[in-house]
């Protein structure tokens, strides 16, 4: 027999040999089959299976169809560009915390930084540095351990920060005799008073968090997007029980963040070397805004953006208590030594004073001056 062929040999049989791996057969005639890709999502590992295996959840085909592969993780990680971007920040914070902590050291007795509170400064550059590291395990894979850590250590540390300013606050207060409110003047606050209202303030929290950890605690979660990709994170809550706490525990920082902004506010008009009442505001308008556009975030989206947001609104609230609190006593202690001294400090509460008794003996002189 002679086949019309280029070297006179049998043509091939197109219903001869199997299916490879990764496709499967599609018979067309009672002898005779294709072979099909398998789709997206599915495998095929053996020669000859008319059929394709679906991937289990989590899992993704390659490109040749023969194994499942798993999806890729979004979450934001150290090497990746976003994650060296928050890195560069949260060291530059460090560093700026670590330098104010030098500086405050270094002109420990100088009449700026006692007329603002030195040991409290020191404790608040402390809890700063607690809240940095927050951003910093933002960046690691949540797991179930993570998750309970961070999650109280963001709100103890808010409270902390928060109790200290608020004290800061008092101690102006008494120390000029300027009441919060008509009614309520603080004739002293001494040390003791101090370390009873940051404890006090410190177990109101306790007393709304312990509870949520014990009852329903933070769990990591996986999002996955079939055939995309899996993204992980902290959930705060898995019944109704942990989320009326965690509201509570969100409302008690709240709460103390008004009441800080507001105390802050009423005596914005004291001399600046003898207090931060004013820039204390600010630092609070600052850490609203960061509140207001972290917690809508976490817990209505889901993805790579959450952990950016938790991070930026971490960064910017602890870049607003240097800049605002800080950052002025540094430019001071350190481009302009002339103004840290006691006579200039002692002419500012001498004007202060005097505008004050003038605003008391005229009245009609209130509004226009306050």
């Amino acid at each position: 027999m002679h086949w019309n062929s280029a070297n006179d040999s049998a043509p091939k049989s197109e219903c001869l040999d199997q299916c490879p791996e990764g496709t499967r057969k599609s018979i067309t005639s009672p002898c005779c089959w294709q072979c099909v890709r398998c789709p997206r999502g599915t495998v095929n590992t053996f020669s000859g299976s008319e059929n394709c295996i679906e991937c289990p959840r989590g899992k993704l085909s390659n490109w040749a169809r023969t194994k499942c592969v798993d999806l890729p993780l979004i979450n934001i990680k150290y090497s990746s560009f976003g994650g060296i971007v928050v890195l560069a920040f949260l060291a530059l914070g460090v560093l700026g915390t670590i330098f104010s902590f030098a500086v405050y050291c270094r002109f420990w007795n100088t009449p700026i930084v006692k007329a603002s509170n030195r040991t409290l400064s020191l404790a608040l550059l402390a809890i700063i540095l607690m809240m940095l590291s927050l951003t910093l395990m933002n960046l690691l894979e949540p797991t179930d351990t993570i998750c309970k850590i961070i999650y109280p250590w963001r709100y103890i540390t808010y409270n902390l920060c928060l109790s200290i300013l608020l004290v800061k606050v008092l101690r102006i207060s008494s120390a000029f005799q300027i009441p919060i409110t008509l009614c309520c003047t603080i004739p002293s606050f001494t040390n003791r008073v101090q370390v009873v209202v940051v404890i006090t303030l410190q177990v109101i929290l306790l007393l709304v968090l312990l509870p949520w950890l014990l009852l329903d605690p933070p769990v990591s979660t996986k999002h996955i997007l079939t055939d995309h990709y899996i993204f992980i994170e902290c959930k705060a809550y898995n019944y109704l029980t942990g989320k009326i706490l965690f509201l509570l525990t969100f409302c008690c920082v709240l709460l103390q963040m008004l009441l800080c902004a507001f105390s802050s506010f009423k005596i914005r008009n004291i001399p600046e070397n003898f207090g931060e009442a004013k820039r204390i505001a600010f630092s609070m308008y600052i850490f609203m805004f960061s509140l207001l556009a972290y917690h809508p975030v976490e817990f209505s989206m889901d993805g790579w953006y959450v952990t950016v947001v938790d991070c930026v609104t971490t960064l910017l609230t602890s870049y607003g208590f240097l800049c605002c609190i800080f950052l002025p006593k540094l430019y001071i202690i350190i481009v302009r030594p002339e103004l840290n001294n006691s006579s200039t400090l002692s002419q500012q509460v001498t004007n202060y004073s005097f505008g004050i008794s003038s605003v008391r003996a005229n009245p009609a002189l209130n509004s226009s001056t306050l």
